[in-house]
């Protein structure tokens, strides 16, 4: 009898054993999508880009980064996504923008998420971002704000919640549970309400489908999964709405099925002052299946007035100042300054000042130049601008720290002061 127990037993044993280790079934985006053809393309297109990778705290972090304007985005996805799940947002916005869209790696706390973000951010040399997180990458922009205010310019925070008790009322048992749940049981879960909540919401979008449940085909770990969650479930106090004022704007949906009505008025009450878009019977995951009336409305509240003025100076200097230099052309030089500009330098300790008359007969006696021309730093307060700029010439390199004013919609160079760097 005792062998046929302990036989029993090992069989037991070895069946939760079996059950426990079943791999979760694999399924690609291709597999999974039956819709428009030319999105998968890009999507495919766009998961060929190389990545960057660093190591935070022992973890590996993986993060999109492309664009060459000084003004930053920083994307950050909610529990079930990926830095891909911007990829609509980011391949337009990237013309106007340097965008930066991250993985969460397999972290607990929301501590530990800005702690890489952080870091990312100190890598490439970012000491203002603006950023737009979703559901839980809303919240954790939140705790970004209460933390690290002076590194943060603009945030939109979408389909996302305040520090509350009601998530963790409601799943307060589930935190203890999920560590036992099998990988391949906790993702059919989670493709359950993908499939039963979230996708209806969206009016039965292929893409949110597609991508949600490809995530949970394998491209997610329990692990990411179960540390997502704690996050979720970490309180904070929230931070001061006055450290941002009017430098915040809400996205929601009329329809979110994962973000209840209370919580979405609880984050407006909360951030009294922010702007707020409502979109309506869009679900939770808007930015994919309306994505371009989403990327105009996150565009238009990122390109504010000081951006647009920032473009016109950069036109002016790139296409009159430097062009006009290089090639010798004073009609085009001139037109980057006001009639009455002065230029100075200092030679042996002495400040020496000449006109622009002066400035542009030295440029027609002397021709066009082989220079490299650099826009190193914009400015703008209002009507008036200081810009910094670099001509390398090989043997000798010239800074050029230029004021501008803005008269009748046009912007002119009034004062350019000049130094030669050793």
């Amino acid at each position: 009898m005792k062998k046929i127990i302990s036989i029993f037993l090992i069989l037991m044993a070895m069946a939760i054993i079996v059950f426990y280790l079943v791999p979760t079934p694999k399924k690609s985006f291709e597999e999974l999508y039956h819709g428009d053809a030319s999105i998968a393309e890009n999507l495919m297109s766009f998961r060929q880009f190389p990545l960057k990778t660093v190591e935070v705290n022992g973890v590996q972090w993986n993060y999109y980064d492309s664009g060459e304007n000084k003004e930053v985005i920083l994307f950050l996805h909610g529990m079930g996504g990926a830095y891909d799940i911007w990829f609509q947002q980011l391949q337009k916005m990237k013309k106007d923008f340097r965008v930066i869209s991250v993985t969460y790696p397999a972290v607990n706390s929301l501590d530990e998420l800005s702690d890489g973000i952080i870091d990312i951010l100190n890598r490439e040399k970012i000491e203002k971002v603006n950023i737009i997180g979703t559901s839980l990458g809303g919240y954790l922009t939140q705790f970004l704000l209460k933390n690290y205010p002076k590194r943060l310019n603009k945030i939109i925070i979408a389909n996302s919640f305040p520090p509350n008790g009601l998530y963790r009322s409601q799943n307060a048992g589930k935190g203890k549970v999920l560590p036992f749940v099998p990988e391949w049981l906790l993702m059919k879960m989670f493709g359950k309400n993908i499939e039963d909540r979230v996708v209806p919401a969206a009016n039965g979008n292929q893409l949110v489908k597609a991508y949600l449940i490809e995530q949970a085909s394998g491209l997610m770990s329990k692990k990411q999964f179960v540390g997502r969650f704690h996050c979720v479930m970490q309180d904070f106090i929230p931070p001061d709405p006055e450290q941002i004022k009017n430098r915040i704007l809400i996205i929601e949906s009329d329809n979110d099925p994962l973000v209840p009505k209370v919580l979405r008025d609880s984050l407006k009450l909360t951030y009294p002052m922010a702007k707020v878009f409502t979109f309506h019977n869009t679900g939770h995951f808007t930015y994919l299946n309306q994505p371009d009336t989403y990327t105009d409305v996150i565009t238009n509240f990122f390109s504010d007035q000081t951006m647009k003025e920032k473009k016109q100076i950069e036109n002016l200097i790139e296409n009159y100042y430097f062009k006009g230099r290089k090639d010798g052309n004073v009609d085009l030089l001139g037109q980057a300054f006001m009639p009455e500009a002065l230029l100075a330098t200092v030679q042996n300790g002495d400040l020496v000042t000449g006109t622009l008359a002066e400035y542009l007969k030295m440029v027609n006696e002397k021709g066009s130049v082989k220079c490299v021309t650099s826009l190193l730093n914009i400015s703008v307060q209002g009507s008036i601008a200081i810009v910094e700029t670099s001509f390398d010439y090989g043997p000798v390199v010239y800074n050029d720290y230029l004021s501008l004013v803005k008269e009748n919609e046009s912007w002119r160079i009034s004062y350019k002061l000049y130094t030669k760097l050793d």
